[in-house]
Formats: structure tokens, sequence, C-alpha cells
């Protein structure tokens, strides 16, 4: 007797394309945003308002502070008399974050916030982009 052959769950056609479907969603995955990082910052979008807030009155528009003006992204990283204020990909390195860390800057008025202080960070690791 015979034994009766099984039908396949997936017709022919269908099996073999499962590879390349697999390989497909796998490549999905990788191309997704990592949710730590969040979306993309830039200067011109999400930091140029927090240094006309609070920084370019001293350093920018009315007078150029330790010959630093911080209007734009391109004179940040060419600093001042102490060098670069930024280094694209390294906070601990910027030595605006440590003038801002040590309570040194902005010297009048209010400080800046947890948040803020948070968001230059991550944009400066990220690669300070503009």
């Amino acid at each position: 007797m015979l034994a009766k052959r099984a039908r396949p769950f997936f017709s022919h056609a269908v099996q073999s394309r499962l590879p390349l479907c697999g390989l497909g969603f796998l490549l999905l995955g990788c191309a997704q945003k990592d949710p730590e990082r969040g979306p993309k910052l830039g200067f011109a979008k999400d930091i140029k308002g927090i240094m006309t807030h609070s920084c370019i009155e001293c350093h920018g528009i009315e007078a150029e502070e330790s010959d630093l003006d911080l209007r734009t992204l391109e004179a940040i990283i060419s600093g001042g008399e102490s060098g670069p204020a930024i280094v694209p990909g390294h906070p601990e390195e910027s030595l605006l974050l440590e003038m801002i860390h040590d309570e040194h800057m902005p010297p009048e008025g209010e400080l800046l916030t947890k948040d803020k202080i948070e968001l230059l960070h991550k944009w400066i690791a990220a690669g300070a982009k503009p």
C-alpha cells in the first residue's frame, strides 16, 4: 500500500520565496532607528534657540567675549581664545558643556535647564550636525 503524501503547508512558489522574505524583514529591522537615540538632532532645529536665548548676547550680538561667537555652528567649532567650544562626537572634551556644567555660563540670568543641557550633550555626542 502506498503511503499518502502529505501536502506542503506552502506551495513550492511560496516556499522558494520564504528565505527572501526573512532577509527583507531582517534588513527592515536593522534599518529602524535606535529608540535610545531618537530623532536626529541638528543645530538649526534644536540648538540655535538655546544659544539665542542664553548665549549670544555675550557671544555674538553685542560682544564676542573671549573672542567666541556662538551664532553659527562653524563659529562654535572654530571657538575662541580657549580653543573650540565643542568637539563634535566628544561632549566630554567640549569646553561649552564644561562651562555650563560648572555653572560659569551663562554668568547672569537663568542657568540652562537639565533638559537643555542634556539636549546639547546628545547633539555634540551625535556629531554636532547642522
